[in-house]
């Protein structure tokens, strides 16, 4: 039997209790996961600038190709970051991160603004002065171990992350958590109320009955709930003319 729409949305309409339930048990549950169980995240970065790599007396511009060599420089430092070589200096220097290598990694973003010579170093953690003082050690222990390896003194701090801000976390976000629920939840719904209509053989329309029949409805019987059957026994049971209290009915005529 094919459902036209004002059939489909008369079925949701009916069964809309099930809608009103799967919507009020998805928009609970995202706002308990994400107030409740979820720990916030913080982020803070630190912003690197990565000089000119080489110094010729009287030249004072910076050339294409020292620019692209800088550019280049930072795939490189990026790397490095990211390496043993850093992160076991950071743990052995901070140790009141109490972090292994592999969480470290997993906390710490290294990034270049749109193909300059940028650097940004992000951590993340629970709080934003512990992910500010991470992304201050990370960029602390870089500036002072490259020199070491390339040896060159061409990175300069642009900005350090400031513990003492007062910031947001970036995750999670319990709005957008909820929205995505109450679609899905409002999906499921449907989906319920379908299924349920497609196993309901019970016959609920006239036009079911003579689609079935192949016969014309002469009459119909709606339902009669218990609260009307009992108004209609109560008018049954009343007297249209009761007779007055205390005395018996007089009928009076006239003669002429």
């Amino acid at each position: 039997m094919e459902l036209d729409l004002r059939q489909i949305l008369h079925t949701i309409w009916r069964r809309k209790w099930v809608l009103m339930i799967t919507l009020a048990i998805g928009i609970s549950f995202a706002a308990y996961y994400s107030y409740q169980v979820l720990v916030p995240e913080y982020q803070a970065s630190t912003k690197i600038f990565v000089n000119k790599t080489r110094v010729v007396e009287g030249e004072t511009n910076l050339t294409l190709n020292d620019l692209n060599t800088n550019i280049q420089l930072i795939q490189t430092y990026k790397e490095l970051i990211r390496s043993e070589w850093i992160t076991k200096d950071i743990m052995s220097k901070y140790p009141q991160f109490q972090l292994t290598s592999d969480q470290l990694l997993n906390q710490i973003q290294v990034s270049s603004i749109n193909q300059t010579q940028v650097m940004v170093i992000t951590a993340q953690d629970t709080t934003y002065a512990r992910a500010a003082e991470l992304a201050n050690a990370v960029t602390n222990v870089f500036i002072t171990k490259v020199p070491q390896l390339i040896q060159m003194e061409n990175v300069t701090v642009l900005s350090y992350a400031d513990p003492s801000l007062t910031k947001s976390p970036i995750k999670p976000v319990p709005e957008i958590n909820i929205l995505i629920a109450t679609v899905l939840a409002f999906m499921i719904g449907l989906g319920i109320i379908f299924l349920m209509e497609y196993f309901d053989e019970s016959i609920k329309t006239e036009e079911e009955l003579e689609q079935l029949l192949g016969l014309t409805t002469l009459t119909v019987v709606h339902r009669v709930k218990r609260k009307d059957y009992k108004v209609s026994k109560t008018k049954l049971n009343t007297p249209s003319n009761p007779a007055p209290i205390g005395g018996n009915a007089h009928v009076q005529t006239s003669q002429q």
